[in-house]
This record gives C-alpha cells, structure tokens and sequence, in this order.
C-alpha cells in the first residue's frame, strides 16, 4: 500500500481508465461519492481510506468534478466525469 501511495502520479492514467469505467457501468455522467468509491475499490482492490485518496487526487488532475448543484440542493456529493 505505501509504494502504491508513493507513485500516486505515476497512476493517474490507470485512475483515469478506472474512473471512465466506473461512469460507463452506471451509465450516467452524474454518480455518487459512494458509487465511485465503490468502483474504485472494486477495480483497484484498494480501501476507503486510499479510494478517497484517489478521489482527491482525480479532482486535482481535473479528471472529475464535483456536482456543485445537487451539493447546494441536497447536500449529496456527486461527481461527473471531467474529460
């Protein structure tokens, strides 16, 4: 887990793959914080606490964004895909 947390940079091409794949089987622009902390634990056989991780690091490199809409509206925390 830590070499994986040490080269995160070096990830960024397989996050972007795993987040495209994660948006295609739900098969919506929009998803859930859960949602796609589920896909990239499934994907990556990571845990929350470096899902998360990952999360942060794709709002960095502008790979997602998060819904500011239905944060306003219902407080529920919702990303869609960014490229």
């Amino acid at each position: 887990n830590y070499e994986f947390t040490f080269d995160l940079p070096r990830y960024v091409e397989q996050l972007k793959k795993v987040i495209a794949l994660t948006f295609k089987e739900a098969d919506k622009p929009i998803i859930s914080k859960n949602r796609l902390i589920k896909g990239l634990k499934y994907h990556l056989g990571v845990n929350e606490k470096m899902a998360l991780k990952l999360i942060a690091k794709a709002r960095q490199e502008d790979l997602i964004e998060l819904n500011r809409d239905t944060l306003k509206s219902s407080g529920t925390v919702e990303y869609s895909k960014a490229f």
